[in-house]
């Protein structure tokens, strides 16, 4: 389809990717793509699927945008690489990341590489947590079909909050940050604002799709030990689980907030 812009393609994000064409008399680069699922093929080593576009791909793209005199490289990293869930307080860039899972420690692997080839180059990288709006996908999507479905759903207990942004959020954060001389250098967090709860949401998510929200109690724990019988305890913990950050260092620093 047409595009309001040039577009340029480069073929698949990998180790050996020659971006020099793309990057010619560029002054920003925003990268945002990413593996974010392996495919059932490729699952009997995920870490090296992962590791190959968002770690070794990111390192090959921040080197040739250095190369090229991009004067400012902003890339989307996530949350996860930094935690999988929290406790007790919301995550603040001060605090140590720890990636438990082959994503997250790719994606963390990919800010090394950004900020290790960053010489003369400005970079910003931002862990986003979950992000919703048109289109979605993954865990969200499946969690917006089954309130549509109208089918009750077992999370009524379910105590937990999580962060959210809603994608033209976080748009309006990377465009803000192409500019503001006070984020270079820096890894952000970035948010909506107050996290929900997983009933909060699945009654928003009800409220907006017409439908009731149909929530009733049962045990976490036999959740959660339903899940892993499954294989979907990832997927659980992302309904069962929290996961908060604090964003206000961007907020502070580029003077930014959300809509």
């Amino acid at each position: 389809r047409d595009l309001p812009f040039d577009t340029v393609v480069t073929g698949p994000i990998a180790p050996d990717t020659d971006w020099r064409h793309a990057l010619d008399s560029m002054d920003t680069v925003i990268h945002l793509a990413a593996r974010v699922h392996v495919t059932r093929e490729e699952s009997r080593d995920p870490a090296a699927s992962f590791r190959r576009v968002n770690g070794d791909g990111t390192a090959r793209l921040a080197r040739q945008a250095e190369e090229a005199g991009v004067r400012r490289f902003i890339y989307v990293s996530s949350v996860k690489a930094a935690r999988e869930t929290t406790s007790g307080r919301a995550l603040t860039e001060a605090d140590p990341p720890h990636p438990a899972t082959p994503y997250g420690i790719s994606k963390r692997e990919g800010e090394q590489a950004v900020s290790a080839s960053a010489r003369r180059m400005e970079w910003v990288a931002f862990r986003p947590p979950l992000v919703y709006g048109p289109e979605v996908g993954a865990n969200f999507h499946a969690l917006l079909r089954l309130v549509d479905s109208g089918l009750p759903l077992p999370f009524a207990s379910v105590d937990n909050t999580r962060s959210l942004i809603a994608r033209g959020n976080l748009v309006d954060a990377l465009v803000t940050a192409i500019s503001r001389s006070g984020v270079a250098r820096q890894t952000f967090y970035v948010t909506d604002g107050v996290p929900l709860s997983t009933p909060a949401l699945v009654r928003a998510l009800a409220l907006a799709l017409g439908r009731r929200d149909r929530l009733f109690a049962f045990p976490r724990v036999m959740l959660a030990a339903l899940a892993r019988l499954a294989g979907r305890a990832e997927a659980a913990d992302s309904l069962l689980c929290s996961l908060v950050v604090d964003d206000a260092a961007f907020r502070a620093a580029a003077g930014w907030s959300p809509h």
